[in-house]
């Protein structure tokens, strides 16, 4: 293998350098503009944050735009989602359309023109906390007794396994007695 195959790269076009198109990166000043657009493209399309001038994953926060959900850590409230969404109002609504300041499990963030369901990691019974009582229901869905569903079961996806074991169970009732944190 080459240096530098199977790296990812962007490659952006903007003009061609002869003709009327010159005058888009005929100075530093334009091709500045050109590169902070870009930066910013890039930066929003992905989810990112700038802090201190460099790039930096917002690790408690991820949008999946493919099923209208925003995932979140369990201590995410309503200043970070603030925070996050900083160009748009939001308006933060509990699991029956009312408005809230209270991030929970089966809410919703509406942006300017985007609505995307919460999943409060821990947060199986849409609480907006993550208590002993989800570590409980966790467990009878791992045991087959009450199934979890939607968002709600998404929810209980604490550990790396995709499906809900008594391990995702004893991870939130950890994390409910300070035990231990729950990360994206």
């Amino acid at each position: 293998m080459k240096s530098g195959e199977g790296t990812p790269a962007i490659l952006i076009e903007h003009c061609f350098i002869q003709g009327n198109d010159y005058k888009y990166v005929s100075n530093d000043s334009k091709i500045k503009q050109l590169a902070e657009a870009d930066g910013k493209a890039i930066v929003e399309h992905y989810g990112l944050n700038i802090k201190d001038g460099q790039q930096e994953e917002n690790s408690d926060i991820k949008i999946d735009d493919s099923k209208k959900h925003i995932i979140v850590s369990p201590t995410q409230n309503k200043e970070n989602i603030e925070e996050y969404f900083k160009k748009d109002t939001i308006t933060i609504l509990d699991s029956n359309d009312k408005q809230t300041e209270t991030i929970a499990t089966g809410g919703k963030i509406k942006t300017k023109d985007k609505t995307y369901e919460i999943i409060k990691l821990g947060d199986v019974n849409g609480d907006g906390k993550v208590k002993a009582n989800d570590a409980l229901a966790t467990l009878k869905h791992s045991m087959g007794t009450e199934m979890l569903t939607g968002v709600y079961l998404e929810a209980a996806k604490v550990t790396s396994s995709e499906s809900i074991k008594a391990t995702n169970a004893l991870q939130i009732l950890k994390y409910s007695m300070g035990l231990v944190q729950i990360q994206l």
